[in-house]
């Protein structure tokens, strides 16, 4: 059994009343080294349901901060991690290696976001996931981690659905990065390796994002669904790139991943996103 090293540990959950009709539900995540490079040490942080029962496993949503592998912090998915918590799943959103901060390079994220999910699956019980029933997603650079825990070097957990916020979906030279990554720019790319069975995904995207090509999002579509998957793509009419932590694109975007995680059995329920945030 691998011994899992706590960092800081805490259930609290605590309500913020803005007004009289808005209740925004607070959790505290718990934080765990889930992997040890050198003397870099990488954390998951871990937001649990307000009913959290430890003989229980639940399913479960991770999500990978953007900053196109050089920069960036797991507190930008904060806010949809404590939502889809409140909704009953357990949420993860992870750190992992950064060129500004370690100077690595966007196959080392790969590597991360990899070893992410081996730990969940090997930690699953002690941290009360159903390994079953994951669902990966993450923006801009951290939906293509997402992308790439569905093919690359084969996880030993593959996400059973992904949640792509302006994503990017091809790192070849038609795509984003590819200076950056050269030799193994096709090996990460998503669209490169599709496959049968490939996860069930949501993509939502600005109109006017100029990062992330909207031809290379309608290409990974008609990709995806050539083999047959599904890949629903929400288009947001004049919107830029990272238009989804603004905060009225914020609830929208969460009211349709919440619709979408309920059309795969994640989620029971009516969203509760515009009752929490008015």
């Amino acid at each position: 059994m691998v011994k899992i090293k706590i960092l800081f540990i805490t259930s609290t959950i605590f309500f913020s009343f803005k007004s009289y009709s808005q209740k925004i539900i607070r959790i505290v995540p718990e934080i765990i080294e889930y992997k040890k490079v050198d003397t870099i040490s990488l954390n998951l942080h871990i937001y649990r349901p307000l009913d959290f029962n430890n003989s229980k496993k639940y399913k479960t949503i991770i999500f990978f901060h953007g900053g196109g592998w050089r920069n960036g912090n797991p507190r930008q998915f904060r806010r949809q991690a404590m939502y889809f918590a409140s909704r009953g799943m357990i949420a993860i959103t992870p750190e992992y290696r950064l060129f500004n901060t370690h100077g690595t390079n966007p196959l080392n994220c790969v590597e991360d976001a990899n070893s992410v999910m081996n730990f969940i699956k090997k930690n699953a019980n002690n941290l009360g996931i159903n390994s079953k029933w994951i669902a990966v997603g993450g923006g801009s650079a951290g939906g293509h981690l997402a992308l790439t825990t569905a093919f690359w070097n084969v996880s030993s957990v593959i996400p059973k659905a992904l949640i792509l916020f302006n994503p990017v979906t091809d790192t070849s030279p038609k795509g984003f990065g590819y200076n950056r990554i050269l030799d193994d720019a096709f090996k990460i790319s998503p669209i490169h390796n599709i496959g049968k069975n490939y996860p069930p995904a949501i993509i939502l995207i600005g109109t006017d994002d100029k990062v992330t090509p909207l031809e290379n999002i309608n290409e990974f579509q008609r990709a995806m669904e050539k083999k047959g998957g599904r890949c629903d793509v929400i288009f947001y009419d004049g919107q830029k790139h990272g238009f989804f932590n603004n905060q009225k694109y914020f609830k929208k975007t969460i009211y349709d991943v919440d619709n979408f995680l309920s059309t795969l059995r994640f989620l029971n329920g009516e969203p509760s996103i515009y009752s929490q945030y008015q």
